[in-house]
């Protein structure tokens, strides 16, 4: 929303918009604690038996990903 209100400002200052339809909002961020996955997540992750091609595709791009973060490769 902080991004379309950042567009929307532009806007109106470009002539574009009238009035600035978030005049009287206020947008805040809430810390988010996004914590690790455990070496057992990480496991059941990898040894999920996967049905579809694509999502076996993306399972093991998560895992490059994965390991190149955290230097193992």
């Amino acid at each position: 929303m902080k991004a379309l209100k950042t567009v929307t400002i532009y806007a109106q200052k470009r002539g574009y918009l009238l009035h600035d339809p978030f005049l009287n909002h206020r947008f805040h961020l809430e810390p988010v604690n996004r914590g690790f996955l455990t070496d057992e997540e990480i496991m059941k992750i990898a040894n999920k038996d996967l049905a579809i091609q694509r999502l076996e595709l993306v399972r093991d791009v998560f895992h490059l990903f994965m390991f190149h973060r955290s230097g193992i490769y």
